[in-house]
């Protein structure tokens, strides 16, 4: 309820709702949710929730063809990371994941390998391996389109060692994919 004492399950609902428009392919819904959880998320400075909504606000308007303004909620949501009190690093890995790749579409190719290198690391200090695939996909898929196959192949044959290890067939089928293309 909009007078809910707990203001993160008022915003959860609002997020929650964005998400569901979103798999639907309901943009303007989801964006029109992600904005309603932002507004009241805002007015708290309840930075934990800011960082959610920034990141999917970011998500549906690279979605919806504006990477530009995609870019700028992506960093919103980095920043908002700095001033959380518990800030989990798994949740930064997205982001950063996120960064590279529409700094890679924007054309900011350094960018996009810093960011996403730092993804990388992150995703090895907090232990999440399968995590950790997604950008090393899409770094080799960088250095894929740059003509450096050998690094490419280093970041991909990574992935499909942890891959394996973990038994995630499903998530194994874009990066043998990229493998097949380098």
């Amino acid at each position: 309820q909009k007078d809910s004492s707990d203001i993160s399950v008022y915003v959860s609902i609002h997020v929650q709702a964005g998400l569901v428009n979103y798999v639907l392919g309901k943009l303007p819904e989801a964006l029109r949710y992600y904005l309603k959880a932002k507004r009241i998320a805002e007015k708290q400075n309840a930075y934990d929730l800011l960082f959610t909504v920034y990141n999917n606000i970011g998500t549906v308007l690279w979605q919806a063809g504006d990477p530009k303004a995609a870019l700028s909620f992506f960093e919103k949501a980095l920043s908002c990371h700095k001033q959380m009190k518990y800030p989990q690093q798994v949740n930064i890995n997205i982001v950063y994941n996120n960064l590279g790749l529409i700094n890679n579409e924007l054309g900011n190719k350094t960018e996009a390998e810093n960011y996403l290198i730092q993804s990388i690391q992150g995703y090895t200090h907090s232990n999440d391996s399968v995590g950790m695939t997604y950008p090393l996909n899409n770094l080799a898929n960088i250095c894929l389109r740059q003509h450096r196959i050998d690094e490419g192949l280093q970041y991909i044959d990574l992935a499909i060692q942890i891959l394996e290890r973990k038994n995630r067939l499903s998530e194994s089928i874009p990066v043998l994919h990229t493998k097949a293309q380098l």
